[in-house]
């Protein structure tokens, strides 16, 4: 079985979160709110919005970090020790959630943030 390329693309989302997270962490706030921005305009079929979608089993539209805590066991990816620390830094509104834009906006790939 041959897995679609914005599958492939969704699932190497997922497996480098922890690092997009501290990536975008780094940045200073006016480039993270121009991300949501640009995430509000972009395109939603894009492969990060699969990969939010195969995070929020539930549909409820925003994730907890117990949801990628344990996507990242399932995966059997690394989990650093400071991912509660990255995820609350993604957490602009510190509700504890990442809403769909949030995560949008942090997983933007680089060609669309090209004119920033």
């Amino acid at each position: 079985r041959v897995e679609q390329p914005i599958v492939a693309e969704a699932k190497r989302i997922l497996m480098t979160l922890p690092v997009t997270f501290r990536l975008v962490s780094e940045e200073p706030m006016l480039m993270r709110v121009a991300r949501l921005v640009m995430a509000h305009v972009g395109d939603p079929t894009r492969p990060e919005a699969l990969a939010f979608r195969m995070l929020d089993w539930h549909g409820y539209g925003e994730l907890s970090l117990s949801v990628l805590e344990k996507d990242l066991r399932l995966r059997e990816a690394e989990i650093p020790e400071n991912l509660d620390q990255l995820f609350e830094s993604m957490d602009l509104l510190r509700e504890g959630y990442m809403s769909y834009l949030t995560f949008l906006s942090v997983t933007l790939p680089a060609e669309a943030r090209k004119n920033e």
